[in-house]
Protein backbone atom coordinates (compact mmCIF):
# COMPACT_ATOMS: atom_id res chain seq x y z
CA UNK A 1 0.00 0.00 0.00
CA UNK A 2 1.30 3.44 -0.90
CA UNK A 3 1.01 5.99 1.88
CA UNK A 4 -0.07 9.52 1.00
CA UNK A 5 2.49 12.30 0.95
CA UNK A 6 2.99 15.96 0.21
CA UNK A 7 4.19 17.15 -3.14
CA UNK A 8 4.74 20.59 -4.60
CA UNK A 9 4.93 21.55 -8.24
CA UNK A 10 6.37 24.60 -10.01
CA UNK A 11 6.71 25.04 -13.74
CA UNK A 12 9.89 26.73 -14.97
CA UNK A 13 11.94 26.92 -18.14
CA UNK A 14 15.19 24.97 -17.86
CA UNK A 15 17.41 27.97 -16.93
CA UNK A 16 15.09 28.77 -13.99
CA UNK A 17 15.04 25.28 -12.47
CA UNK A 18 17.12 26.33 -9.40
CA UNK A 19 14.57 29.01 -8.44
CA UNK A 20 11.79 26.49 -9.08
CA UNK A 21 13.51 24.08 -6.71
CA UNK A 22 13.49 26.71 -3.95
CA UNK A 23 9.81 27.48 -4.66
CA UNK A 24 8.85 23.80 -4.51
CA UNK A 25 10.75 23.35 -1.26
CA UNK A 26 9.03 26.36 0.29
CA UNK A 27 5.56 25.28 -0.88
CA UNK A 28 5.98 21.76 0.49
CA UNK A 29 7.40 23.04 3.77
CA UNK A 30 4.49 25.47 4.15
CA UNK A 31 1.97 22.67 3.57
CA UNK A 32 3.64 20.23 5.95
CA UNK A 33 4.30 22.71 8.76
CA UNK A 34 0.74 24.05 8.44
CA UNK A 35 -0.57 20.51 8.98
CA UNK A 36 -2.40 20.50 5.67
CA UNK A 37 -3.46 17.12 4.31
CA UNK A 38 -1.05 15.22 2.07
CA UNK A 39 -1.65 16.15 -1.58
CA UNK A 40 -0.12 18.12 -4.43
CA UNK A 41 0.31 21.87 -3.84
CA UNK A 42 1.22 24.81 -6.08
CA UNK A 43 2.07 28.40 -5.19
CA UNK A 44 -1.59 29.43 -5.60
CA UNK A 45 -2.39 27.25 -2.56
CA UNK A 46 0.02 29.17 -0.32
CA UNK A 47 -0.12 32.72 -1.66
CA UNK A 48 0.01 34.63 1.63
CA UNK A 49 2.69 32.48 3.23
CA UNK A 50 4.78 32.45 0.07
CA UNK A 51 4.43 36.21 -0.41
CA UNK A 52 5.62 36.77 3.16
CA UNK A 53 8.76 34.73 2.43
CA UNK A 54 9.64 37.04 -0.46
CA UNK A 55 9.97 40.13 1.77
CA UNK A 56 13.03 39.93 4.01
CA UNK A 57 11.93 42.65 6.44
CA UNK A 58 8.60 40.87 7.03
CA UNK A 59 10.40 37.56 7.54
CA UNK A 60 12.74 39.20 10.04
CA UNK A 61 9.84 40.74 11.99
CA UNK A 62 7.96 37.44 12.13
CA UNK A 63 11.04 35.47 13.16
CA UNK A 64 11.90 38.01 15.86
CA UNK A 65 8.32 37.90 17.10
CA UNK A 66 8.01 34.13 17.35
CA UNK A 67 11.56 33.15 18.41
CA UNK A 68 10.90 33.49 22.14
CA UNK A 69 7.86 31.21 21.84
CA UNK A 70 9.74 28.60 19.81
CA UNK A 71 12.35 28.45 22.59
CA UNK A 72 9.68 27.42 25.13
CA UNK A 73 8.22 24.01 24.18
CA UNK A 74 5.04 24.21 26.33
CA UNK A 75 4.13 27.58 24.78
CA UNK A 76 5.01 26.37 21.29
CA UNK A 77 2.86 23.24 21.66
CA UNK A 78 -0.04 25.32 23.00
CA UNK A 79 0.16 27.69 20.05
CA UNK A 80 0.51 24.88 17.52
CA UNK A 81 -2.52 23.13 19.02
CA UNK A 82 -4.58 26.31 18.85
CA UNK A 83 -3.63 26.85 15.21
CA UNK A 84 -4.46 23.20 14.40
CA UNK A 85 -7.82 23.64 16.15
CA UNK A 86 -8.58 26.79 14.10
CA UNK A 87 -8.67 28.91 17.24
CA UNK A 88 -10.95 26.59 19.24
CA UNK A 89 -9.37 26.67 22.70
CA UNK A 90 -11.43 23.79 24.10
CA UNK A 91 -10.39 21.53 21.22
CA UNK A 92 -6.76 22.66 21.57
CA UNK A 93 -6.72 21.95 25.31
CA UNK A 94 -8.27 18.54 24.73
CA UNK A 95 -5.65 17.66 22.09
CA UNK A 96 -2.89 18.60 24.54
CA UNK A 97 -4.63 16.79 27.40
CA UNK A 98 -4.44 19.87 29.60
CA UNK A 99 -7.08 21.97 31.36
CA UNK A 100 -8.45 24.88 29.36
CA UNK A 101 -7.23 27.35 32.00
CA UNK A 102 -3.70 25.96 31.57
CA UNK A 103 -3.98 26.55 27.84
CA UNK A 104 -5.31 30.07 28.43
CA UNK A 105 -2.35 30.82 30.72
CA UNK A 106 0.12 29.59 28.10
CA UNK A 107 -1.60 31.62 25.40
CA UNK A 108 -1.40 34.73 27.57
CA UNK A 109 2.35 34.10 27.87
CA UNK A 110 2.51 33.82 24.05
CA UNK A 111 0.80 37.21 23.84
CA UNK A 112 3.21 38.70 26.40
CA UNK A 113 6.20 37.47 24.38
CA UNK A 114 4.97 38.34 20.89
CA UNK A 115 2.50 41.19 21.26
CA UNK A 116 0.00 39.20 19.17
CA UNK A 117 -3.18 37.99 20.89
CA UNK A 118 -3.71 34.33 19.94
CA UNK A 119 -7.40 34.53 20.83
CA UNK A 120 -8.10 37.13 18.13
CA UNK A 121 -8.42 36.25 14.46
CA UNK A 122 -5.69 38.68 13.35
CA UNK A 123 -3.36 37.67 16.19
CA UNK A 124 -3.79 33.97 15.50
CA UNK A 125 -3.24 34.55 11.78
CA UNK A 126 -0.02 36.48 12.48
CA UNK A 127 1.19 33.78 14.85
CA UNK A 128 0.35 30.98 12.40
CA UNK A 129 2.21 32.75 9.60
CA UNK A 130 5.13 33.43 11.95
CA UNK A 131 5.31 29.72 12.85
CA UNK A 132 5.23 28.74 9.19
CA UNK A 133 7.85 31.35 8.29
CA UNK A 134 10.10 30.15 11.12
CA UNK A 135 9.78 26.54 9.92
CA UNK A 136 10.53 27.40 6.30
CA UNK A 137 13.56 29.54 7.17
CA UNK A 138 14.86 26.86 9.54
CA UNK A 139 14.49 24.19 6.87
CA UNK A 140 16.26 26.41 4.32
CA UNK A 141 19.21 26.70 6.67
CA UNK A 142 19.60 22.91 6.78
CA UNK A 143 18.95 22.38 3.06
CA UNK A 144 21.70 22.10 0.47
CA UNK A 145 21.45 25.23 -1.65
CA UNK A 146 20.45 24.78 -5.30
CA UNK A 147 23.19 25.18 -7.84
CA UNK A 148 22.72 27.90 -10.41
Amino acid sequence: MISPGWMAVAWRPRPDVPSGRREVHDIATIAVTSNWPPEVYVVDDVLVEYAVLQEESVVDNLIDGIARVVDQPPLLRALEALVAANGNRSKAALSLEIHRSTLDYRLSRVEDLTGWRPTSLQGLENLAIALTTYAVISSRETQTPPTE
